[in-house]
């Protein structure tokens, strides 16, 4: 099974594989956008 259009997947080392939903990810993003490597931009 998938999960719905837009929702994010991460993987905790602790609990594995999470699903976070659009509206999390969205309040989220900044935090994201600032863990990528500089190399993404």
């Amino acid at each position: 099974m998938s999960p719905p259009a837009g929702w994010m997947s991460e993987v905790d080392p602790d609990r594995g594989t999470v699903w976070v939903c659009v509206d999390c990810v969205r309040e989220n993003l900044r935090s994201v956008e600032a863990r990528l490597d500089q190399a993404w931009w």
